[in-house]
């Protein structure tokens, strides 16, 4: 991977912790908005009830609103804690998800090195052998195939030779044969003749 390529992977994944902070700030403003809608209901059916017996409650109406702003204040504490809880765990993910691409970034570079030194090796090989070849194609051409070029010439020669030779020996081999024949016949007839 070029590291054209893992800026880009980097990016993306930034992008992506980006998109999921973001969800994250959408869905606590929905739990806002909707508390803040939830409160707004309450306190208008608060406000309809205090109408109609406001004169019989109002003592407790101060009780009410007293409890209201202490739960109101103890549910800020608690969403202010919760969100900084919240807050606290994504930078702890963010953090480790850094510490988990640097690990992978480094052990790739290492593999990534690894395999060029490889290929470096397996090119320096092929580059020897092309020497290698080539210099058996010059040898090949410059002193092998002549010299079988000689011998093939020496056998040929040899064997033209060896040829003539063969037809002058059958002619010698008939021409002797026909000697004996002769030299038989005119034995028996000497023989027969008393000399």
């Amino acid at each position: 991977m070029t590291k054209d390529e893992l800026k880009e992977a980097m990016g993306e994944l930034r992008d992506e912790i980006k998109s999921d902070i973001n969800e994250l700030r959408d869905e606590m403003h929905e739990m806002r908005d909707e508390l803040h809608g939830e409160m707004g209901q309450l306190r208008d059916e608060m406000r309809g009830e205090m109408g109609q017996l406001r004169d019989e409650l109002r003592g407790e109406m101060g009780q009410l609103r007293d409890e209201m702003r202490g739960e109101m204040g103890q549910l800020r504490d608690e969403m202010r804690g919760e969100m900084g809880q919240l807050r606290d765990e994504v930078h702890e993910e963010i953090h480790r998800m850094r510490v988990d691409n640097e690990e992978q970034f480094l052990r790739m570079s290492i593999s990534i090195d690894n395999r060029l030194e490889c290929l470096e090796d397996i090119k320096e090989d092929i580059r020897d052998m092309k020497k290698r070849i080539t210099k058996l194609e010059i040898t090949q051409e410059n002193e092998i195939l002549p010299q079988l070029r000689e011998i093939q010439k020496c056998y040929v020669d040899t064997y033209q030779r060896y040829q003539d030779s063969m037809e002058r020996n059958e002619g010698i081999y008939d021409d002797v044969h026909a000697l004996k024949i002769v030299v038989a016949d005119h034995s028996d007839r000497l023989r027969k003749a008393g000399l």
